[in-house]
């Protein structure tokens, strides 16, 4: 393009010589807006959630403002601390819980020197102070006056304060140490100058466990809050009451919450998996065990859980063992399943002693039952085994007045055992044993003996149960129908059990129909035990009963407070007993019979349940909601109470001191041997604001241990074992700290502030983002903007130079009235 060269060359001198200026740092003097506010929020104990939240909704507002000025944030209590303050206003947040260490004071004066530190040397500079004003740590106002000589001003927002109400704590009931999770009762009284209508809540670690109204009347009123801690360890409970606005403290306490530990045993070892999920779940601690341990000190278990347990014999080391811990304060809960039907109905041993249900009475008149059983050859091996085996455990699960017949038969038939009383279970026992297969198979005779011998027996029911697994021989089929209609007569039913397939399953299922008796077809021969057991009593008479019941709750008790049982869901099964004199039915099913009973054995609480925890009886509850709070509840409910050490706390003869002492208690095994085991005795104390250090422990007198903790500082201490292998309870105590005092908002103190640094107490949005002050003159460099310039001369140049500017040239002299001259060729 004519011309280009030219013009190239001076762009490309342009671009050095701004570069040049540039790199000498041009600056200028320039008036500008400048304002940077810092939120000082007083996060200490004596803060109520209600003033963070309000502190919070101002810095949010300051946010949305979106006014340029600088933001900043510091929440202090016992030291201040800067934290960020997001760009969004959605995202402000005051972190929630006090500091155990820092929230016990208020330093006002350091927080505001940190602010007076982070502020730019120009503009306007403003602190925004939100606080009850009562400081316990530096002076507010000499920090104030720093403010005023840096040309500070400092706006005051009072709030939170903790204004006695006219209420007064006459006496208060409330536990030391709970179970974690365990529903407990605070009992107030309080003296009101007047009728107030207020709200009483209980805060554990600074979190709300339980609240209750209460309209006050003047003078003394009883108040009782329930309320319940999950944190195991030494917690701080505190007392809250409010009333038109205000509120206040009233009272504050350690307690130690310690986890349950609970010993399962369960017969045949098969525990049940959603139990122990369950009390897991709820924070108890359970071990499992194949039987009670005998040896002295085997385990410190709040209780003992006996799931379908024993379902042996107990030894009478075990039994003696189980009494001791239970009669001590050990906890007992015993779950009766199918493997406990046989109930004492008078106790003799130590267990049954111990249960507070003992077997129902039987009915006036006894149950008589004949089992005529196939002993023909084709019966060998397995089937008269189990055959064997059934005719046995059905003697056992008959009572002594009950009559028992049983014939064996083949081409023939023969009284193994004539009808009789079902006692002597050793002989009968060994003539069962003497029935061997073998012949073949004629059904008739033999069932019409029994028959026979059953129909003269004075009994409430009669039942005669035939088992077989062939045909019977021909020409004695035409006598079945006789003697059918004779059985239904004299109210005889016959159940028929055929096995195997070639059976005359017609005869089988009219004779047992005929005479309202069941009918079963097997092919697995180990099922026989279970049917004949099921057969040989009258469903009535039956401790096991498995058909669906309702639990019905009988007396409302602690551990099932919350439990709808109305809408509780069927089970499926429950063992027939009867309530002890003295005890308390808690649930039943049907119109008498107990389901959940509890009582007191010496020191110790003993509960049973005569349904079970397994898929057998209890599916259904299993997937109920309630199943997770009935169960853990009533461990707690059981659980001992007074442990093999007891620990506690009392004030010492000195200023400021504290002593805790721990019993061994008198029925423990070597109770001086219990805390020297691993050498001389010693605790952990861990004190507000302080690293944790170890004490000795001093026996003063046998059994009697203590030590002396200086405890001048306020706040909550805590005191464990110093030792892993020494098992000592969680103790702890509280000092009131001066931070949780009643007082009222100091308003003078934040007004005295706010006009000696030419603030305002409760400022508006716009007086706190006035622009005031604001405009300063600063130096300002313009380098930038010259680098900026060379770098647009230097693609102007670069464009010149490659022709992109030569079309829209020749386009504006086609147009252009005035005559360009052409450069020569």
């Amino acid at each position: 393009m004519p011309g280009a060269s030219s013009a190239c060359l001076a762009l490309k001198c342009a671009v050095f010589a701004v570069l040049a200026i540039a790199l000498a740092d041009p600056w200028a003097s320039m008036r500008m807006q400048k304002l940077a506010v810092t939120v000082l929020l007083d996060t200490s104990a004596s803060m109520p959630r209600e003033s963070l939240l309000h502190g919070e909704a101002m810095l949010r507002d300051l946010v949305r403002k979106n006014s340029g000025a600088s933001l900043r944030l510091i929440t202090f209590a016992g030291r201040p601390n800067l934290r960020p303050v997001p760009q969004q206003a959605d995202k402000v947040n005051i972190p929630e819980g006090v500091d155990p260490k820092e929230g016990m004071s208020t330093d006002i004066e350091g927080a505001m020197q940190l602010a007076l530190s982070t502020f730019p040397v120009q503009g306007a500079r403003r602190i925004l102070l939100i606080s009850d004003g009562n400081e316990n740590r530096g002076h507010a106002l000499t920090a104030a006056l720093r403010a005023r000589e840096q040309g500070i001003a400092v706006f005051t927002v009072p709030a939170g304060g903790t204004a006695p109400l006219p209420v007064k704590v006459q006496s208060i009931a409330s536990p030391q140490d709970v179970f974690s999770g365990e529903r407990f009762t605070l009992s107030l009284q309080l003296d009101s100058a007047g009728a107030i209508p207020a709200r009483v809540w209980i805060t554990s670690q600074g979190r709300e466990i339980g609240s209750a109204k209460a309209e006050l009347h003047a003078g003394n009123n009883a108040v009782d809050v329930e309320a319940r801690i999950a944190e195991s360890g030494v917690n701080l409970m505190e007392v809250h009451i409010s009333s038109a606005g205000a509120e206040q403290v009233l009272f504050s306490q350690a307690v130690t919450v310690r986890r349950p530990r609970v010993l399962c045993v369960a017969g045949g070892n098969e525990f049940s998996p959603p139990l122990l999920k369950t009390l897991k779940l709820a924070q108890v601690d359970v071990e499992t065990a194949a039987g009670f341990p005998v040896t002295p000190g085997a385990g410190d278990w709040d209780a003992v859980l006996l799931d379908n347990y024993p379902d042996h014999i107990l030894s009478p080391e075990e039994d003696a063992a189980l009494e001791k811990y239970v009669y001590a304060g050990g906890g007992l809960i015993f779950i009766a399943g199918n493997r406990n039907a046989k109930l004492a109905q008078e106790p003799k041993t130590p267990l049954e002693k111990m249960l507070p249900v003992r077997g129902a009475p039987p009915p006036e008149k006894p149950t008589a039952v004949v089992l005529v059983l196939d002993k023909s050859g084709s019966m060998s091996g397995p089937k008269i085994e189990m055959a064997r085996e059934a005719a046995r455990a059905s003697i056992r699960t008959l009572r002594p007045i009950d009559k028992i017949g049983v014939i064996s038969f083949d081409e023939t038939f023969n009284w193994v055992i004539p009808m009789g009383p079902a006692g002597n279970l050793e002989d009968k026992s060994n003539l069962i044993g003497q029935i061997t297969a073998n012949g073949g198979t004629k059904i008739y005779q033999a069932v019409e003996s029994a028959f026979e011998k059953i129909v003269i027996e004075q009994a409430t029911h009669k039942h005669i149960i035939l088992l077989t697994d062939g045909v019977s021989t021909p020409g004695t089929q035409e006598d079945f129908p006789r003697l059918e209609r004779e059985a239904l007569a004299k109210q005889i039913t016959i159940s028929t059990i055929g096995v195997g397939d070639y059976i005359n399953r017609e005869l089988l299922e009219e004779l047992a129909r005929k005479t309202k008796g069941k009918v079963h077809f097997v092919e697995n021969p180990e099922t026989i035990p279970q049917i004949i057991n099921a057969e040989v009593r009258s469903k009535d008479d039956l401790a096991i009963q498995e058909r669906p019941v309702r639990a019905v709750r009988v007396r409302p008790v602690e551990f099932i407070d919350g439990i709808d049982f109305a809408r509780s869901p069927r089970l499926l099964g429950f063992v027939k007993a009867e309530a002890k004199e003295g005890s308390e039915t808690i649930l039943r099913v049907d119109v008498d019979k107990p389901l959940l009973v509890r009582w007191r054995y010496g020191l110790g609480r003993v509960i049973a349940f005569m349904s079970d925890a397994k898929s057998r009886w209890a599916a259904p509850w299993v997937r109920w909601t309630s199943f997770g709070t009935l169960w853990p509840q009533m461990v707690r409910d059981a659980s001992h109470r007074d442990r093999t050490v007891r620990a506690g706390v009392r004030p010492g003869t000195g200023q400021g001191e504290a002593v805790v002492y721990y019993d061994v208690l008198g029925d423990a095994d070597n109770p001086t041997a219990a805390l020297r085991a691993s050498g001389p005795p010693h605790i952990l104390v861990t004190a507000p604001g302080e690293a944790s250090r170890t004490i000795p422990l001093e026996e003063t007198s046998p059994g009697h241990y203590e030590a002396h903790i200086p405890a001048g500082q306020g706040g909550l201490y805590r005191i464990v074992s110093g030792s892993s292998e020494l098992i000592l309870p969680e103790a702890g105590f509280y000092r009131e700290a001066e931070e949780m005092k009643p007082q009222a908002v100091n308003t003078a103190l934040l007004s005295e502030i706010s006009r000696v640094t030419g603030g305002r107490i409760h400022p508006s949005m716009d007086q706190l983002l006035n622009d005031r002050g604001s405009l300063v003159r600063e130096r300002k460099a313009l380098w930038p903007y010259w680098l900026i310039l060379a770098l647009v001369l230097n693609l102007l140049e670069v464009a010149l130079r490659k022709g992109f500017f030569e079309r829209p040239v020749s386009w504006m002299r086609e147009r252009s009235p005035l005559p360009w001259r052409r450069q020569p060729a």
